[in-house]
């Protein structure tokens, strides 16, 4: 009986090291079913014909070059996870009816592909090497999410807070009319689109950013200087907490009748 067992990598930092880490593990699962194998055709249970364990691994860059390693040259990958920028790993190791499937891919969706399987007939295996799988995962840094999850309702707040101090600086440079009903109600009705333009624009604009610099899964790239949405999320903190809300409660203290 085939026995699989599978778990999403969800709400991740995944570093370089991370990844050295699994191919590391990967190797010495190889090297013990390779170990497996030439026991068995030692002493005649398998045909020597017979393939031993292969490894695959794939590394997507965000250059658009795909690298592909197996088990004779995998070690050499490491250096390429330091250098490059890395936007998919996938690995799979596979004997007979043994195998291990991870799939690791930077994505700000929740509905990404970043798993782990592990398949055999051998039950025993396939729990051991699950749980230190599951384990070395578990022990990535987790991903900041209280934005992502706030992420619409904050856009929405922030989207309101800025059309309301456009609004009242228009209100200022625009007075209402006296006596001309016509130019008050031409008036009111710009604000209604100033009002709604700002704000969908703002909400839609911090919606989308909040989303693309704390990914669901993300892929840290090895170069410092290519660190750029660890950078945003830092200018995106600069400018709400120095620049947006001062300016907006100063617009608000200030114009407000």
């Amino acid at each position: 009986m085939l026995e699989r067992r599978y778990f999403s990598i969800r709400k991740k930092r995944v570093t370089p090291e991370n990844l050295e880490r699994i191919i590391a593990f990967a190797q010495e699962e190889h090297k013990h079913l390779l170990s497996k194998h030439q026991d068995l055709i030692k002493n005649d249970k398998y045909p020597s014909l017979v393939r031993g364990p292969i490894i695959k691994l794939e590394i997507k860059t965000q250059d658009n070059v795909d690298y592909i390693f197996n088990s004779s040259n995998i070690t050499t990958s490491i250096n390429l996870l330091q250098l490059k920028v890395i936007k998919g790993f996938s690995l799979y190791l596979d004997y007979n009816d043994y195998t291990i499937d991870i799939e690791i891919e930077h994505s700000n969706s929740s509905f990404n592909s970043s798993h782990v399987t592990i398949q055999s007939t051998d039950s025993l295996w396939v729990i051991g090497t699950f749980s230190q799988l599951k384990e070395i995962i578990d022990s990535f840094e987790n991903q900041w999410t209280f934005l992502r999850i706030t992420k619409f309702p904050l856009s929405i707040l922030l989207g309101f807070l800025s059309s309301l101090g456009v609004i009242l600086i228009f209100a200022q440079i625009v007075p209402k009319s006296a006596d001309n009903v016509v130019y008050n109600d031409n008036r009111n009705f710009i604000i209604t689109i100033i009002f709604t333009v700002v704000t969908v624009a703002v909400a839609s604009f911090l919606n989308d950013y909040i989303e693309k610099v704390w990914p669901e899964v993300e892929i840290i790239p090895g170069p410092e200087h290519e660190r750029k949405i660890q950078k945003q999320r830092k200018y995106l903190w600069v400018i709400i907490s120095l620049l947006i809300l001062p300016l907006i409660i100063n617009i608000i203290t200030k114009y407000w009748p």
